[in-house]
């Protein structure tokens, strides 16, 4: 979906945000052919979220691949590497610098675009909505959590199928059954539970249906506001604001 990536990677420079009547409106428009490819949302300068997305590239990426032709990794939020200096973000330079950029440790490091990696940075509140709902589904492969992860939030609210770690689920008491997420924490387990989720239309609805019902939640944009503090350097008004615990 050529048109939505474009707009969404330009919106960073977009300061208004979503309205709860317009996310409601954009989820209920979500169907399983509208949507396409992978994604994740997190700080990358939390050391937990760069070693699932590490881990993940080294052992799942190729035979995801493999057996989804085209698909393409998107990756919302600050690189690992990128500093702030005097309260400014500056970028790493991946010339310069090893230790940049969410594929950095892998064989994608420095030739991500290629290999179907997008590193998206930031992006504001109404960009960081139309990128999430672009995606068939969300992965969260964190080994090690620490708190409540707000990024699982803001996907069973959205109605964004979950394949999911174990460990990053356990502060959620989420059924086992797998019909609002796909548990998986061995490399075969999160490859085929990725392709099935993507390619299985009433499998896809199903999750999409149950995840949105579990949270209870219908002001949408609550956890996405909350979410999109943690992402960019903008401020978010407290009333949006949740438990100091909650990460990213």
């Amino acid at each position: 979906m050529p048109s939505r990536h474009a707009a969404a990677a330009t919106a960073a420079t977009t300061t208004s945000t979503p309205t709860s009547s317009t996310t409601t409106s954009a989820v209920q428009d979500r169907s399983f052919l509208r949507t396409a490819n992978i994604g994740f949302i997190g700080n990358g300068l939390t050391p937990t979220n760069h070693l699932g997305i590490q881990w993940f590239l080294e052992h799942c990426w190729r035979d995801v691949q493999r057996q989804l032709p085209g698909v393409r990794m998107r990756l919302i939020g600050r690189p690992p590497g990128e500093r702030t200096v005097k309260g400014v973000q500056v970028p790493c330079v991946k010339s310069e610098d090893p230790h940049c950029g969410w594929a950095w440790g892998t064989v994608y490091s420095g030739v991500e675009a290629e290999n179907g990696i997008d590193e998206l940075g930031y992006l504001s509140a109404e960009g960081l909505l139309e990128e999430v709902l672009s995606w068939r589904l969300m992965i969260v492969p964190v080994l090690r959590t620490t708190g409540v992860n707000t990024k699982i939030l803001v996907a069973l609210e959205l109605g964004i199928p979950l394949v999911i770690t174990p460990q990053a689920a356990s502060p959620f008491d989420l059924p086992e059954n797998e019909t609002v997420v796909a548990f998986a924490d061995q490399a075969l387990d999160f490859v085929q539970q990725t392709v099935s989720v993507y390619t299985v239309s009433w499998l896809w609805t199903q999750m999409a249906r149950a995840s949105r019902q579990v949270t209870g939640c219908h002001d949408h944009h609550c956890h996405l506001l909350h979410c999109h503090r943690h992402l960019t350097s903008s401020p978010i008004p407290s009333a949006a604001r949740s438990p100091a615990r909650a990460r990213v």
